[in-house]
């Protein structure tokens, strides 16, 4: 829409209430001298609303859920830098007034985008991110029990999924032998039913603050649930399996071969996120008449055209690369006809829609877009998107999509026994005890009691209930717990034992089966730790999680036989993974973690890790361990919270005669006037080294526990009001040589590969 401005610089722009719009000011030759926000609480354009709105389209603001979307256009004024950003611009506008039509706020607008990335010291780059867990979340995606013959699906991620149900197997009346229907799902075969996961969309919560909002991180989107979906017994069938396949938008190639329905969809759905997500969004910041009133099949078959005429854009698509997919669609909007085309088709559905309104629209075709001046006109719009789009941080946009599966396989039951036991999948180490619980739906009538039979093969544990000890018992209680006593010289890497109950009613004397159960648990040598452990972080600041074995090894590592797979989740009280999800699965055993809260003044946040493990020709993931964590959250005006990578320092003590060089290893603390504690873990080494995970607090006039002294450091190892808290040194003393001090260097280098950081907290007085 078009609206003339007088010479005093006002114009009569309608803009209904409670609506906002992206607005250019053009001089007559249709160079975009202005842009910004038109909304209740603003009705100019200038320097500043320029600023504000290359921001906006910069950092991709439009992509956000609605109230983002309006805490940005009143609160824009208070992100971090957006002062001098607008000096900037203000400046580069004065000096030349074709600064955007020119797109000269490319370089500045990408350097002020910069200071709102931040960059986590990796611990281990051996994670890459994928997703898999077969009793949990796959992909953002959970499966669960509706009632004892359906199910219902959950999607917790802004990604495209469809489920494929294939029954593989039954177990008739009275029978506990499997038949199986399926042993291999191939490329022709044909889903018994399948069902759309629709991407979860509505707007929730917020944790953080706008700077963190307009970075796409702690915003909370509500779980969208699809179902129930029945999943029905034969007349004959006490059991029956069913595989649960589900495709969805993802850059990594697939685990398992797609039979041919499935990889159709997949492709679909690929076109219809990067469509309706990324694409449309940013032509309604061009298209502003329609922003807010596009229903999910709009211009969706015209890009679909598209996009059959543009193959090098498809395959930047499915490798992955949606940055330059959507830099390279917006150019094809101008230089490539099948663009055109697309830019035509999408302005005359923009047009046909209003036009139907039964309210009076002010759009004409004809007198909006069908001339040479429009075409012009909205050739220049594009340019100018087109340069913010380069500079949209799609790695955060994608965050869920790059952190999911082309396809993963959940398994479902339909059991006509209620019978379960919970955990059903876990693990243990010897000498430690498993409480398991059996839970049944079934219930009891007057002089009735549930009578339970636990059994095990005794292999690698037993069951036991009060005096009760052995490979199998009876209980008249639904508790009993599994302990090992195996020598660890006797275990293997993984070793899985079955526990069974069998639940009965008792009447009298007679009693009746209602079903059984199982659990699988794995008896491990050694048990994996989620490292850092106690620490603590304040708002804004990130670790690094990982997982280690007790002894310091990681060894989830993918190699020739095995595939290993780590599925996170965390109560996301006050951060979440990435900034931005609240599980994610990752293929090695690290995964970022950002605190967001900065107003609560202590809390803890809690973290549960799923290891599985399954062999490469395998679709069934096995459970090897269930790993937790916490750290503390504290925004305490009394306490001061540093997270520091270690230094070497390096010294020269040598005299005329001889040659005294070295390096310490250490963490470096500062003095505080006000502190009555300090406390000080060290963390995240790259290679098993002894102060990992290591606490030690010290006071004021007191020395840290270091393992060796800084030559020239004064008094509790304080230099330059610094705490010098070394925890290694490496030095040489000898006869004095010409390079000498060429062994420094040599110093620093043999630290480096460790890493590792200093998590500090100075506890103050007022």
């Amino acid at each position: 829409m078009d609206f003339n401005v007088d010479a005093s610089g006002k114009s009569k722009a309608v803009l209904p209430d409670g609506i906002y719009r992206m607005a250019y000011l053009l001089d007559e030759s249709n160079r975009i001298l202005l842009m910004g926000i038109l909304h209740d609480q603003n009705k100019k354009l200038d320097a500043e609303t320029t600023a504000e709105a290359l921001f906006y389209l910069g950092a991709g603001i439009y992509f956000r859920p609605e109230p983002i979307i309006r805490e940005y256009l009143t609160a824009a004024s208070t992100l971090p830098g957006m002062p001098a950003f607008k000096e900037k611009i203000t400046q580069m506008i004065k000096d030349d007034i074709g600064l955007i039509a020119k797109g000269a706020f490319e370089a500045p607008l990408a350097a002020y985008l910069t200071e709102f990335s931040k960059a986590v010291d990796p611990i281990d780059i051996r994670a890459r991110q994928i997703n898999v867990n077969p009793t949990g979340f796959q992909s953002g995606i959970q499966i669960f029990e509706n009632d004892a013959l359906s199910v219902k699906l959950a999607n917790t991620y802004r990604r495209r999924a469809h489920a494929f149900f294939y029954k593989t197997a039954y177990k008739s009346k009275g029978s506990k032998d499997e038949t199986v229907l399926l042993s291999n799902i191939g490329a022709g075969e044909k889903a018994v039913v399948s069902a759309e996961i629709e991407p979860t969309n509505a707007f929730s919560s917020t944790l953080g603050t706008i700077v963190d909002w307009a970075m796409n991180n702690g915003i909370e989107y509500a779980r969208k649930e699809t179902g129930p979906i029945n999943l029905p017994l034969g007349d004959n069938e006490d059991e029956a399996t069913y595989k649960v396949r589900v495709v969805g938008t993802a850059f990594y190639p697939e685990l398992f071969p797609m039979t041919a329905d499935e990889k159709k969809t997949w492709e679909k759905l690929m076109v219809k996120q990067f469509y309706l997500d990324f694409i449309a969004p940013i032509l309604t910041e061009m298209f502003s008449e329609i922003k807010g009133n596009q229903d999910t099949s709009f211009g969706f078959e015209a890009f679909e055209y598209f996009l059959s005429q543009s193959p090098a854009i498809w395959q930047l698509l499915e490798k992955g690369d949606w940055k330059n997919a959507a830099t390279e669609t917006v150019k094809y909007l101008l230089v490539d006809k099948a663009g055109q085309e697309l830019q035509k088709k999408f302005i005359t559905l923009l047009v046909d829609k209003y036009k139907n309104l039964p309210t009076p629209t002010w759009i004409d075709l004809d007198r909006d877009y069908n001339n040479a001046s429009s075409v012009e006109k909205y050739t220049k719009l594009i340019k100018a998107v087109e340069l913010t789009v380069k500079l949209l941080d799609m790695a955060k946009l994608t965050a869920e999509i790059g952190m999911s599966n082309r396809i993963d396989v959940f398994t479902a039951k339909s059991i006509r026994s209620d019978v379960t036991i919970s955990p059903q999948e876990s693990s243990v180490v010897p000498f430690s005890n498993l409480a398991l619980k059996a839970d049944t739906k079934t219930q009891l009538s007057a002089g009735q009691t549930f009578v339970y039979k636990w059994s095990t093969t005794g292999k690698y544990g037993v069951v036991q209930s009060g005096s009760q000890k052995g490979a199998s018992i009876e209980t008249s209680t639904n508790t009993v717990n599994f302990r090992s006593e195996s020598k660890t010289a006797d275990l293997q890497e993984d070793n899985f034992e079955t526990v069974t109950v069998e639940v009965y009613i008792k009447s009298g004397t007679t009693l009746t089966l209602v079903g059984e159960g199982k659990t699988t648990i794995n008896v491990k040598k050694l048990k994996l730790v989620m490292k850092p452990e106690k620490i603590t972080l304040m708002g804004g600041q990130s670790v690094r999680l990982y997982l280690e074995r007790t002894d310091g090894v990681n060894d989830i590592v993918q190699n020739d036989a095995l595939d290993y797979k780590v599925e996170w989740e965390t109560s996301g009280k006050y951060g979440k993974f990435n900034g931005t999800l609240k599980s994610a699965t990752t293929m090695g055993n690290a995964l970022n973690y950002e605190v967001l809260d900065k107003e609560v003044k202590e809390g803890k946040e809690t973290f549960i890790a799923r290891v599985y493990f399954k062999g490469k020709s395998d679709t069934e993931w096995t459970l090897r361990e269930i790993v937790k964590g916490e750290l503390t959250v504290a925004n305490d005006p009394k306490k001061i919270v540093l997270d520091v990578a270690l230094e070497v320092r390096t010294w020269d003590i040598s005299t005329a005669t001889r040659c005294n060089v070295g390096g310490n290893f250490m963490a470096v603390v500062p003095v505080h006037p006000k502190a009555i504690k300090y406390t000080v873990t060290f963390y995240g080494f790259k290679k098993p080294f002894r102060w990992d995970n290591r606490t030690s607090t010290w006071r004021p006039g007191q020395t840290p526990p270091v393992e060796y002294g800084y030559p020239g450091a004064g008094p509790n190892q304080i230099v330059n009001n610094q705490y010098y808290f070394t925890i290694s040194r490496s030095w040489s003393d000898g006869p004095k040589r010409d390079d000498c001090l060429s062994k420094l260097d040599h110093y620093i280098e043999v630290y480096k590969p460790l890493g590792g950081r200093a998590n500090i907290v100075i506890e103050i007085t007022d």
